[in-house]
């Protein structure tokens, strides 16, 4: 019996809309679906089922699912072991090279896509200032389409907007507490008093005739107390800020005595560090925040993997 589906006209108008599909998505033609081209991709240039999954966003059982119906489907095997990697075989390198012609499928276009989106980043006085801010130019100059969102936030302010990503001064030993979010602790930074070179060297004044400049955040911290009461005993000549910046340039222009991480003399030669002033050292530890909700995104990890990097290459600054 003759049906619909043998009529010529039927079938002609099915190799059309085949072709159209193929046209507006052209993986069909070898994969069955974005999602089978994006895990053979991820796999042959990650040579590792977990890696791959982790970046995908899936479970490891479900992503070596898929590889295995893609092998069924091309009739032969795309992958092989080897030690502790996944390599491709000679039916996979194959594959590949027809995947890599494919618009947007390799990781470097999945990443150049997936960094357009925004990352919301907040940086604690004074990270923002100083030990990120290289880390942060050279990570936007390498990679001119990502889009960060940046929110300076003074010591223990809850942000109005929510973060993505933040480094966060806490007092040693007090991480923070928030099932939503991945908690990493980066190490501790210390602070020392310093002033402006010129004026201690020409004039040498004493304590009591130099303005102390203070930074808001710190007068409620346990770990500044002897600080905090070097500026309480102080009636007149005191000065709060709510910026590093502007301490900094307050320490710079005047004869003035201010708080600033211990490495701030590297940075800037005009300062100089008053190593006995205090009898202790101040020190809050930097913890790294990521909303768990967000942390396998592509995006996410970059902005994390650039500020863990800004932190190893300083390590000798960070005191554990």
């Amino acid at each position: 019996m003759f049906s619909a589906d043998d009529d010529p006209r039927h079938m002609t108008e099915q190799d059309d809309s085949r072709a159209s599909a193929r046209a507006r998505a052209p993986w069909l033609e070898f994969f069955d679906s974005r999602a089978q081209l994006d895990a053979f991709v991820q796999v042959a240039e990650l040579a590792s089922f977990r890696r791959a999954a982790t970046h995908l966003g899936i479970g490891v059982v479900s992503l070596r699912r898929q590889i295995g119906k893609l092998e069924r489907q091309q009739g032969e095997r795309l992958f092989r072991r080897e030690g502790d990697a996944v390599r491709l075989t000679g039916a996979g390198r194959r594959l590949y090279a027809v995947a890599r012609l494919i618009p947007g499928a390799t990781r470097t276009d999945m990443l150049a896509q997936s960094l357009s989106r925004p990352v919301t980043l907040a940086l604690d006085e004074p990270l923002a200032h100083d030990l990120l801010r290289r880390g942060l130019m050279t990570y936007l100059r390498n990679q001119p389409r990502a889009r960060i969102n940046l929110l300076p936030a003074a010591l223990g302010q809850v942000l109005e907007q929510e973060a993505d990503v933040r480094v966060v001064l806490r007092e040693p030993e007090t991480p923070p507490q928030d099932d939503a979010l991945l908690v990493r602790r980066l190490g501790c930074l210390r602070f020392a008093p310093f002033t402006a070179r010129r004026h201690q060297t020409r004039n040498a004044l004493p304590l009591e005739e130099c303005l102390l400049v203070q930074y808001r955040g710190f007068g409620a911290l346990p770990a500044f107390e002897e600080w905090n009461a070097l500026v309480g005993q102080r009636k007149v000549g005191v000065l709060e800020v709510d910026t590093s910046d502007l301490l900094r340039d307050c320490l710079i222009w005047s004869a003035a005595v201010g708080l600033l991480p211990h490495y701030s003399h590297r940075l800037d030669r005009n300062l100089l560090p008053l190593d006995t002033l205090l009898a202790g050292t101040p020190a809050l530890d930097v913890h790294l925040l990521v909303r768990r909700d967000i942390s396998n995104r592509v995006e996410v990890n970059a902005v994390v993997n650039m500020l863990v990097q800004a932190f190893a290459d300083r390590r000798e600054w960070l005191m554990d």
